[in-house]
């Protein structure tokens, strides 16, 4: 096999392995979009500062939180949580 052969066919190979790279990428940056993990996570978040929020409202002694504040965030927490929940039935079952 002389130079230019060899040449020709380490040339065929990087520009096959760059197109295989390229096609890839782009299929990583498809399936990565359709998760929309970013998405997912923001919304675990949430999730977790709401029922974090409403486990303090129910640790903590009336002394240490009014009757008043109690109630509300109770409240919130319930509609929040519903909203939550409804906002998270939208993403695929694997998504995380």
């Amino acid at each position: 096999m002389n130079m230019g052969t060899m040449a020709a066919v380490v040339s065929a190979c990087v520009a096959t392995a760059s197109l295989l790279a390229g096609i890839f990428a782009i299929w990583w940056r498809l399936r990565e979009a359709a998760f929309r993990r970013g998405d997912v996570l923001a919304w675990a978040n949430e999730v977790i500062s709401t029922l974090e929020g409403l486990l303090l409202v129910f640790i903590l002694k009336p002394a240490q939180l009014d009757a008043t504040i109690a109630k509300e965030k109770v409240s919130k927490a319930i509609f929040d949580t519903a909203i939550l929940t409804e906002r998270g039935r939208i993403f695929p079952a694997n998504s995380i």
